[in-house]
């Protein structure tokens, strides 16, 4: 039944979502990620050192509130009633603890999508995706997989790429609806890249390749 109703809104928000997310999405793995990095190296002038910043931010997928998700599926007019079903598959869900023979009190979730249904990766791009905040950094190129991000910064200066690099994701993080996250520093790392110079293959028409 899940799988059914994901296919409705999938086809309605794929095209909406940033270009920059390669995961959790038809047809798009881990190497448009790398191509992604890829790309923003060579572009990048020879003389110019890029400092590209990994991370990894936990529990990403706990704090995402239902109320922003319905949110940003009544932002890009999703039908009705798969907003309906959407919301009747996030809330009024309890969970309790059970320590041997006792268990807790139920408690409503309001926050955090299920890992490991269907749906729960679509909600959670969607809602990350709609909010724009790397984008409308200037200078700057990132990429996500998924919860992994990649922040790409160029300059002459390689401390000055670092700074960049690690305040924009920070600050960014911190004005987008997941600002709950948390980023830990044995999840985080960085890696200078010198500029990539391209070389255009030439095959003379009189030979041939294997």
């Amino acid at each position: 039944m899940e799988r059914m109703i994901a296919r409705r809104p999938r086809d309605h928000i794929e095209h909406r979502l940033q270009p920059q997310q390669s995961g959790c999405r038809p047809q798009r793995s881990t190497v448009d990620a790398i191509m992604q990095l890829m790309a923003s190296l060579t572009r990048q002038h020879p003389q110019q050192l890029t400092t590209a910043v990994f991370i990894d931010y936990a529990r990403t997928f706990d704090p995402v509130d239902h109320g922003c998700i319905l949110k940003a599926l009544a932002k890009v007019n999703t039908p009705t009633p798969i907003q309906r079903w959407i919301a009747s598959f996030l809330q009024h869900r309890t969970v309790r603890v059970r320590v041997n023979n006792t268990f807790s009190k139920d408690v409503v979730l309001t926050c955090g999508v299920p890992q490991g249904s269907v749906l729960g990766p679509l909600l959670f791009t969607t809602l990350d995706s709609l909010s724009g905040r790397l984008g409308r950094i200037p200078d700057l190129d990132h990429g996500f997989l998924a919860d992994h991000l990649t922040i790409m910064c160029a300059d002459t200066r390689a401390d000055s790429t670092s700074s960049k690099s690690y305040k924009k994701a920070s600050t960014s993080w911190r004005r987008g609806p997941l600002n709950t996250s948390w980023m830990s520093r044995q999840r985080r790392r960085s890696r200078r890249f010198s500029g990539l110079e391209t070389r255009t293959l030439c095959i003379p028409l009189s030979r041939t390749t294997r």
